[in-house]
């Protein structure tokens, strides 16, 4: 061979780094679809848990509602005491709640949205009723029920079909519609229970 002529085995040829380059490139195709998935998985997941923490709280909720006693309301002083109060993100009533392992007791019950550093929480206060000759200072259990939580909606129904967003009635409403939720993502997830008193 002579001077200044390249052999066959000296480098790239165009055709070789043409598709070296779309090899890479089809893998980085691939990479970038994986990638999304897992992102779109990520997302998925977050949501179901978000979903079963709402449903959990729902259920929770639902429970303590039924246990709502007609007994009236402490701090009352009315000739007819009220029995219930309810608003569209708050409610009170005097309920049977656990106390320990193995006894129940008679508290005030309250379920309220309080603020929280980074939106809101959802609070259940419990204050032990006591006769009056004891009555002294009680203190209140505070129970956060979730730490996080973008709203809260309560209906209120005397036939179990239609519902209230309030209830000014005094006595026990027949069902209270429970619906909780919270954005994730940018899309809203939510839970909703029906709690039977009646």
């Amino acid at each position: 061979m002579q001077a200044g002529q390249d052999s066959p085995q000296q480098g790239f040829v165009l055709v070789e780094i043409l598709v070296a380059l779309s090899i890479v490139a089809v893998m980085g195709a691939m990479m970038a679809g994986v990638l999304g998935q897992m992102r779109a998985v990520g997302q998925i997941k977050e949501q179901v848990m978000v979903q079963a923490e709402l449903a959990a709280a729902a259920a929770h909720l639902q429970r303590t509602i039924e246990a709502a006693r007609r007994a009236p309301l402490g701090g009352g002083g009315e000739e007819e005491p009220n029995l219930f109060e309810g608003e569209a993100d708050a409610l009170r009533f005097a309920g049977v709640t656990r106390q320990g392992f193995r006894s129940l007791a008679l508290r005030d019950v309250h379920i309220r949205l309080e603020a929280a550093a980074v939106g809101a929480r959802l609070v259940q206060t419990m204050t032990p009723r006591r006769p009056q000759a004891e009555s002294g200072s009680v203190e209140a259990l505070r129970l956060v029920v979730l730490e996080t939580v973008d709203a809260v909606e309560f209906g209120y129904s005397r036939d179990g079909r239609s519902y209230l967003d309030e209830w000014e009635e005094g006595r026990l409403p027949r069902t209270v519609r429970i619906t909780l939720s919270r954005t994730v993502q940018g899309r809203p997830v939510t839970a909703s229970a029906v709690a039977r008193l009646l």
